[in-house]
């Protein structure tokens, strides 16, 4: 008769969430997605169907290569070079520069998703996570620690906060910032006691 042992499997539990490194993120993504809507609506008024891959990979030279393209007239009289073909149409394509610099200069990140731009902020890029069983009972043992010390402070009990962090090694900090009272110092979940 084999004897099986049931193994609970591990589940990582969120320990920490930057929130404002994540918002900022987005905020910078939005703003490089407004400098490509105002970069596509300076195009659209001479060009129509714009492919965004290829847009945003160089918008001058994309424009310049699609007017050409939208001018055989142009074309038929010998006028072949974007450049010529632009100035005859009194199209000055430095204020699509200018976007396009200001475009470049942003370090949100965006994707193209079947032809439509998108925000490319991975919210779990801004989370951590306990690793194993271990942390999962570390972060336990400071959830209960932490509802305790605010149920106490609540009740009118004085909390050294100062010492917290020292009498739990760690684990448990005062946090005043943002209004957040006791939180986890996620940076003590690595440590192993020896």
């Amino acid at each position: 008769m084999e004897v099986t042992e049931a193994k609970s499997k591990f589940k990582k539990q969120l320990i920490a969430f930057n929130e404002k490194s994540y918002n900022e993120a987005l905020g910078l993504s939005r703003l490089k997605l407004k400098l490509l809507a105002e970069a596509i609506q300076w195009c659209n008024n001479h060009i129509e169907d714009i492919d965004l891959e290829k847009f945003v990979e160089n918008m001058p030279q994309y424009f310049l290569s699609k007017l050409r393209d939208t001018k055989p007239e142009l074309q038929n009289l010998g006028i072949n070079k974007p450049e010529k073909i632009a100035d005859l149409l009194d199209i000055n394509v430095n204020d699509l520069v200018s976007i396009e610099s200001r475009f470049n200069k942003v370090n949100g990140y965006i994707k193209i998703v079947k032809g439509k731009a998108v925000e490319d902020v991975d919210v779990e890029v801004y989370k951590v996570y306990t690793r194993d069983e271990e942390e999962n009972q570390r972060k336990k043992i400071a959830d209960d620690l932490i509802v305790a010390l605010e149920n106490a402070m609540e009740f009118g009990i004085n909390i050294q906060t100062n010492v917290i962090q020292q009498a739990t090694s760690s684990l448990v900090q005062w946090w005043p910032y943002d209004n957040r009272g006791f939180r986890y110092n996620w940076n003590a979940f690595s440590r192993r006691s020896r």
